[in-house]
């Protein structure tokens, strides 16, 4: 009796884990949105261009974490704004320690498929943060579920009914078989 009550609290945990994670992962890759969302200093990203193609591919799933830019160095994957809504992932190539003397650390940044570096110089002030996974088969999830997010609500409130629906049966079940038992 009590392996089948820890069993159910830990199904019922797990459950509501998973839908959690679901909602998170939905208000993160939300469409119409301004600027990165951050969640406990990491944000996720789908990437939307081949431009680091060779070690992250395009419609990658892209999590960050925010960190001092006084950490960061050549080689490692960072993501920036260009502008309020738009992120670019790409690769540190240069550091400039004190922009025209200003104090400030700059950073030189190229995609690895792209010939030559970016333009523009990236400051500490726009970037979101340090790639630290990235994965293409959840990026492609991410993609059919921000698609089809309707469809994914409808599915889940069925699952929450037959779930639950299933939970009374086998309670009431247990709750005759207890009765049969003490009966006898």
């Amino acid at each position: 009796m009590k392996k089948k009550k820890t069993k159910l609290i830990i199904g019922e945990a797990l459950f509501y884990m998973a839908l959690i994670a679901v909602v998170i992962v939905a208000i993160m890759f939300q469409a119409k949105k301004v600027g990165p969302r951050v969640v406990a200093g990491y944000s996720g990203f789908l990437v939307l261009s081949s431009s680091m193609e060779a070690e992250i591919p395009k419609d990658s799933l892209v999590i960050t974490k925010s960190v001092d830019s006084q950490s960061l160095k050549i080689g490692d994957d960072i993501t920036y704004l260009i502008n309020p809504t738009t992120t670019i992932t790409h690769r540190i190539i240069g550091i400039t320690e004190n922009y025209q003397e200003s104090g400030i650390r700059a950073f030189e940044t190229q995609g690895i498929m792209n010939e030559k570096p970016d333009e523009e110089l990236v400051f500490p002030q726009n970037i979101v943060g340090k790639v630290i996974y990235h994965n293409y088969k959840m990026g492609r999830a991410i993609n059919m579920l921000s698609e089809y997010w309707y469809f994914v609500v409808a599915l889940l409130i069925l699952l929450i009914g037959f779930y639950k629906s299933v939970r009374v049966i086998f309670e009431k079940s247990e709750e005759t078989e207890e009765k049969k038992n003490t009966e006898t």
